[in-house]
């Protein structure tokens, strides 16, 4: 009996110190997050490294203004004009901005537009942004009866508290009158 009492009081104070740690660590305990933590990853895509064409709305000829024989007083070459009428000019301009390049190539002849192709790049980076949430479960408490293996077999009851990733435990060996405090994290 003379070992009882203060083995008694050694276990009560064990209990009360799992208690204490684990509402230490518990729900209210600084720097714990609500429903879990938020990891944002960010991935950035280049711009487009290869121009691309983009359909070009055809145009459609109309009538131009009639004009009156003009009179000349110079000498006027046919040949010439007719020859600068049906030549096919072609010209490239290039646009160029901080956020994209657009390429027009146009071909004129005979006072129109025959063809129209357009190229568009974009230089701008895109990103992506990913969340991931990781929610731990509630806390709770686990008791139950325990069995120990050794040298003499023995039989107590147990508890585990678990929070977040952390778990504390006491096991209470009434055969062989020891008490075990533990304490396990996940990985």
């Amino acid at each position: 009996m003379k070992w009882f009492i203060p083995r008694f009081i050694f276990l009560v104070t064990a209990i009360l110190a799992v208690l204490l740690v684990a509402k230490w660590l518990g729900p209210d305990a600084p720097g714990s997050a609500p429903g879990g933590t938020v990891t944002t990853h960010t991935d950035t895509i280049p711009g487009d490294s290869i121009p691309y064409e983009v359909a070009v709305p055809v145009p459609v000829a109309r009538d131009s203004i009639v004009h009156d024989t003009a009179w000349m007083s110079k000498p006027f070459d046919t040949a010439a004009v007719l020859t600068r009428f049906f030549t096919e000019f072609y010209y490239c301009d290039t646009i160029r901005d901080s956020s994209f390049l657009a390429i027009i190539q146009e071909v004129i002849s005979q006072n129109r537009i025959i063809e129209r192709n357009l190229k568009v790049q974009n230089l701008r980076p895109q990103a992506i942004i990913t969340n991931t949430t990781t929610i731990y479960p509630a806390p709770a408490w686990l008791i139950g009866p325990s069995v120990t293996f050794g040298t003499r077999t023995g039989f107590g009851a147990s508890s585990v508290y678990i929070r977040k990733r952390n778990a504390f435990g006491s096991n209470i060996d009434a055969t062989n009158r020891t008490l075990t405090v533990s304490y396990m994290r996940s990985f």
